[in-house]
C-alpha cells in the first residue's frame, strides 16, 4: 500500500492531472449516489403513507391535504396536480348551474385533468432523473481517462528506455507501474458509479409505471365523480 502511494505521488504531471479529474468524478458519483439514496428513502416512506390513505378512500379534500404535506412523494405531488385541475372545473360547473349558463367546453370533459396528471408525472420523473447524467458521464469518462494516463505513462516508459539505452526491469518497471495507476483509478471510479447508475435508472423507470398505473386510476375515479 505505501509502494502505490509512493507512486502516486511521484507521478508525472500528466498523470497527477488525470487522477484529479478522477477524483473529482468520484467525489460527484458518491455525492449523487447518496443524494439519490436519501430522496428514494424519503420519498418511499412519505408514498407508502400517502398510497396507504389513498386506499383507505378518503375524502378528496382530506387526501389533498394529506398530499400537500408529503412534498417529497411524486405520488402525493401528482394527486394534488391533478386534484387542483379536477377541483377548478367542478367549480366552474357549479357556476355554470347557478347562473344557468352553458357550459364551457373545457368542463365537457376530463381532458385537461389528463394532461396536467401526464405533466405531473413528466415533471416527477425529471426530478429523480437530475443529475443522473452526471453519473452517467463519469461511467463512461472514468475509464477512458484511466486509460489515456496509462497509455502516456506507457509511451513515457519506452521514451525513457530510448534515452537510457537499457530495458531492463529497472528502468521500465516504474514507469509502467505509474501507469496502471491511473487505469486502476479509473476503474475504481467506474464501477461503483455504473452499479449506482443501473440501480437509480431501473428504480426510476419502475416508479415510472407505477406512477403512470396511479394517474390512470385517478382519472376513472373522477370520471365516476364528474357524471352528473
Amino acid at each position: 500500500m505505501g509502494d502505490v502511494i509512493r507512486l502516486t505521488l511521484n507521478t508525472g504531471i500528466v498523470a497527477k492531472i488525470v487522477l484529479g479529474i478522477l477524483f473529482i468524478l468520484s467525489i460527484i458519483s458518491w455525492a449523487i449516489t447518496f443524494q439519490k439514496i436519501f430522496i428514494l428513502a424519503r420519498a418511499g416512506r412519505e408514498s407508502k403513507r400517502f398510497l396507504r390513505q389513498f386506499r383507505e378512500k378518503m375524502a378528496w379534500s382530506d387526501l389533498y391535504r394529506a398530499g400537500r404535506n408529503d412534498r417529497q412523494s411524486p405520488f402525493a405531488r401528482v394527486f394534488v396536480k391533478g386534484f387542483q385541475e379536477f377541483y377548478r372545473l367542478i367549480k366552474i360547473r357549479e357556476e355554470n348551474k347557478t347562473t344557468g349558463s352553458e357550459a364551457s367546453p373545457e368542463t365537457a370533459t376530463l381532458s385537461s385533468v389528463v394532461q396536467v396528471l401526464r405533466s405531473g408525472v413528466a415533471e416527477e420523473m425529471s426530478r429523480f432523473d437530475r443529475h443522473l447524467p452526471l453519473l452517467s458521464t463519469a461511467v463512461s469518462a472514468s475509464p477512458l481517462l484511466g486509460l489515456f494516463g496509462t497509455v502516456w505513462g506507457v509511451m513515457q516508459a519506452f521514451l525513457s528506455i530510448g534515452i537510457r539505452q537499457s530495458a531492463d526491469i529497472g528502468t521500465v518497471g516504474p514507469g509502467i507501474a505509474e501507469a496502471l495507476i491511473t487505469t486502476v483509478v479509473g476503474l475504481a471510479v467506474a464501477i461503483p458509479a455504473l452499479a449506482a447508475y443501473n440501480l437509480f435508472a431501473s428504480r426510476f423507470g419502475r416508479l415510472e409505471d407505477e406512477l403512470e398505473l396511479f394517474a390512470g386510476d385517478l382519472v376513472r375515479l373522477w370520471e365516476r365523480d364528474w357524471r352528473p
